[in-house]
């Protein structure tokens, strides 16, 4: 018994000295709940009930530099609030106030992290032209019109989403990212980016009004960008492209994209449900993890007027080729490199070859190269240097192969000479004096009579021609 009175005096006494140190430095001045910090003071709660308030710059000779989170969280009396130049941070503040109409921010402002969020009703905010954190500032403001994003900002994710009333959307030089930015702004018709933005994250997913947008010329990152942008029509990407991620799904409209690049390092399906699409270039993927990733049957779900597909990125299908297309009754010419070729079922082949008039150095350099390292001998169809025959010679050097490896109309199962076709050696003219010219070789596939007729794919289709030598 005596050890347990022991053990509660000593609880006791450590209560009373807690209550002792923690004493309440919470002062009140005009109904304002404050608390002096040093050289400044904190707004932390509001006791009364005005419907219009203003936040007073100084409180006992005090600047107020700051209003605390959620000071005001949930206040349902207020309607309008005017924050005086003083303020620096107001993170949080007017969190769910959800009968505010109106707020006039100070010029001091630079931190509003999720200031107004949820505040249904705010139709007009002005100010925070210095603002540098505006994470979530607005989002959920549905009846908000207006908004701008500041030269200062460093941090905008989620500024705006939600505002399914905004109509208009300033966006000044300065900042880089616009990740989630006007995300679900269904009513937002046009916007233009400033040079300085390079990362477009989920910004306009879901804004099925947006109909014109410029300034994509620095953009580097497309993830989710227009995903359900269902009014947007053209596009027209810049140089720096180096990911696109899921960019354009569920933008039933669209008709055109301007300066889709060749290859990309990171690249997932961006066109499914691009149903007004008639042209589709699928890119070069040149990151390992995103190539293995990569699921070509979505890029084409739901692309009813596709015409042409071109696809360049090196993968295999995870179904039989035609089921990729199942969608695209429109489909007149496919290209695909040699990695979809064994997807292929019901096909033959046959290829052309044509004068490469180009200026590729890569094939000029291969020639030259050629030029100047042996002498050879050139037959009908193929090249005998050191008494062997050769038909590709890639890079300057060669490699051998037996003649009857291509041989026209092959199945897919004995097809060979992609596996290191590059250049090609002939003599078309029978000519006594040779020179080497590039040309470019062109393979084509077609359907075979004596199979099924299942297949939904086009009479032709084409496999990435590789640049090859011809005598």
């Amino acid at each position: 018994m005596k050890k347990y009175i022991i053990l509660f005096s000593v609880v006791m006494t450590f209560f009373f000295c807690l209550c002792s140190c923690g004493k309440d430095t919470r002062k009140k001045y005009d109904n304002f709940i404050y608390e002096d910090a040093e050289d400044h003071a904190v707004i932390l709660g509001y006791s009364g009930t005005e419907a219009v308030l203003h936040i007073p710059s100084e409180i006992d000779g005090l600047p107020v530099t700051e209003i605390a989170d959620n000071a005001f969280n949930g206040f349902i009396y207020l309607n309008e609030v005017y924050i005086p130049d003083s303020v620096t941070k107001m993170n949080y503040a007017f969190y769910g106030c959800r009968s505010l109409t109106y707020a006039e921010i100070g010029s001091g402002v630079i931190e509003m992290d999720s200031a107004f969020y949820g505040c249904e009703k705010l139709e007009k905010a002005v100010g925070y032209e210095n603002a540098q954190i505006m994470s979530n500032a607005f989002g959920g403001c549905l009846c908000l019109a207006e908004g701008h994003i500041g030269e200062y900002v460093i941090a905008c994710e989620n500024a705006f989403s939600g505002c399914s009333s905004l109509v208009k959307a300033v966006i000044y030089s300065g900042t880089d990212s616009l990740d989630g930015t006007f995300e679900g702004c269904v009513s937002l018709p046009e916007i233009s980016l400033p040079v300085s933005v390079v990362s477009l994250n989920g910004t306009f997913k879901g804004c099925s009004s947006l109909e014109n947008i410029g300034g994509l010329d620095n953009v580097q990152s497309f993830i989710l960008s227009f995903e359900g942008c269902t009014a947007l029509k053209e596009i027209v990407l810049g140089q720096y492209v180096n990911e696109i991620c899921s960019a354009f799904t569920g933008c039933s409209s669209l008709t055109k994209i301007v300066n889709m690049p060749d290859e990309l390092e990171n690249y997932s399906a961006s066109f499914g449900g691009c149903s007004s699409l008639e042209y589709i270039s699928v890119p070069s993927i040149n990151g390992e993890e995103a190539r293995n990733e990569y699921v070509l049957n979505d890029d084409f779900k739901g692309c009813s007027s596709l015409k042409v597909a071109m696809i360049s990125a090196d993968i295999s299908s995870s179904s039989e080729l035609s089921a990729v297309f199942q969608d695209c009754k429109q489909l007149e010419m496919l290209s695909i490199p040699k990695g979809l070729m064994y997807d292929l079922t019901d096909y033959y082949y046959t290829f052309t070859d044509e004068i490469y008039e180009g200026d590729n150095l890569d094939v000029i350099n291969s020639v030259s190269k050629l030029k100047s390292q042996k002498s050879y001998i050139v037959s009908r169809n193929y090249t005998k240097i050191d008494g062997y025959s050769y038909h590709k010679i890639i890079g300057g050097e060669v490699n051998l192969i037996e003649p009857d490896e291509v041989a026209e109309r092959q199945t897919d199962d004995t097809f060979r000479p992609f596996t290191v076709v590059s250049f090609f050696i002939a003599n078309p003219d029978g000519s006594s004096h040779y020179d080497l010219v590039p040309i470019k070789r062109t393979y084509e596939f077609y359907r075979s009579s004596s199979r099924s007729s299942r297949c939904l794919l086009p009479e032709r289709i084409y496999v990435n021609g590789e640049i090859c030598i011809i005598v």
